[in-house]
């Protein structure tokens, strides 16, 4: 019997010694690797600040708006506009004077690309350009001049530099390819794949990269938290949104069901987020046709508090340090300004 016993036991260890590492522990129910940091709150706390529209950005004498997807913060207070229609970034003064164009349009010539994937700006004075298909990003100074050109041999789709110089780069969303690279003047670190346990994993590689001082602020696209990596840190960190462990199920834009992060901006010491779902709207927000924002201290990537407007716009941009409000339609571009809070 006690040899029965014993055979039993080494057959036992044999297995639990073979058998796969779970790659989802019993209390990750969204498959993360970071260390999930601090504990979503309840529930969203709306405010509607007042705003008061600035201008309507369209064609002019001056320049064109092909098609403008989004925006973002440019040097010295000015608006850059995403025109991927004509492959460049469009800046303007935050009453909505025309300044001045980054890119030379389509091509493969200096300055030029083939397909305008991201861009921004670093430390007020340096615009990047993302080139896709060239996977390289084009650099600019602030009077559009261009400087220089980074290549990245294995792909590029976002871009970012933190402010000791650290260079993010996202790569295609392919399976041999990490989530994130940190390029130093050590080499280059990289932010592994999550598992490819359920759920969908693809949730992980939709979203959007932003740059908090010397850190990468990553807004997943469908799955309810941010993560945060920085240069000596490949693990991260991740922090809940408030519907982690809420209404998200699987890929809204399939299913109808959940909330999802369709754009994200850092402004100062503020991470917002524009929210949607599958019907265009946020399910606790009663007004149609309006923007939903989540709030952020960009520094703990704690949650702060919600925002509602009742404009259009798809890929907005939310800056409350800066007082904007940037909502572009499918021509144009409405510019406000927040007049309280």
């Amino acid at each position: 019997m006690l040899k029965g016993s014993f055979v039993a036991f080494a057959v036992a260890l044999v297995l639990v010694i073979c058998a796969p590492t779970l790659s989802v522990l019993p209390d990750d129910p969204y498959a993360l690797r970071p260390s999930l940091v601090g504990e979503p709150p309840s529930e969203r706390t709306w405010l509607e600040p007042a705003i008061e529209k600035v201008a309507t950005l369209s064609q002019s004498d001056e320049y064109v708006l092909y098609t403008p997807e989004g925006a973002t913060l440019g040097p010295e207070g000015s608006v850059l506009v995403y025109d991927f229609g004509e492959h460049q970034l469009k800046a303007f003064a935050s009453d909505g004077t025309y300044l001045r164009s980054y890119g030379q349009g389509q091509g493969m010539g200096p300055g030029e690309v083939l397909q305008l994937r991201d861009g921004g700006v670093w430390q007020d004075s340096l615009v990047y350009l993302v080139d896709g298909m060239q996977r390289q990003v084009n650099l600019f100074d602030q009077e559009g001049q261009f400087i220089d050109v980074e290549a990245y041999p294995e792909g590029v789709t976002q871009y970012g530099r933190g402010a000791d110089g650290t260079c993010f780069v996202r790569p295609p969303p392919v399976p041999e390819r990490p989530l994130l690279e940190m390029h130093t003047p050590d080499g280059v670190r990289q932010v592994p794949r999550f598992s490819e346990d359920p759920p969908d994993t693809g949730a992980w590689f939709g979203g959007w990269l932003n740059i908090h001082n010397d850190r990468a602020l990553y807004a997943s696209t469908y799955a309810p938290v941010i993560l945060a990596y920085s240069a000596d840190d490949t693990v991260g960190t991740a922090h809940p949104t408030p519907d982690f462990g809420g209404p998200f199920v699987g890929r809204p834009v399939a299913t109808g069901e959940g909330t999802y992060h369709i754009w994200a901006q850092v402004d100062g010491d503020v991470l917002t987020t524009q929210l949607w779902d599958g019907e265009g709207s946020v399910p606790s927000g009663p007004m149609p046709d309006s923007l939903f924002f989540d709030v952020y201290d960009a520094t703990d990537v704690s949650h702060q508090y919600s925002a509602r407007f009742a404009v259009p716009g798809r890929r907005a941009m939310y800056a409350p340090e800066s007082r904007l409000l940037v909502a572009p339609q499918d021509t144009t571009v409405d510019l406000y300004r927040l007049t309280n809070e």
